[in-house]
């Protein structure tokens, strides 16, 4: 998913590539992402799931906002 999807949105947080790993595994338990788009994975469509994750993720862990 990495070198499919930009990822910028992740890093503009100062997230680092252990924390972005740790935010694919919440975002795939809670959005089931590997169940819904293992056979039809599209960019645009998997970003706005990780988009949707990210915010609930954000209430959750402090990150910075640089």
């Amino acid at each position: 998913m990495k070198n499919e999807i930009n990822l910028n949105f992740l890093k503009k947080y100062g997230m680092s590539e252990e924390q972005i790993d740790t935010f694919f595994l919440y975002a795939n338990k809670t959005r089931l992402l590997a169940k819904k788009h293992r056979k039809d994975f599209k960019n645009d469509i998997v970003k706005m799931e990780l988009m949707i994750a990210f915010a609930e993720y954000r209430k959750m862990n402090k990150l910075s906002d640089k």
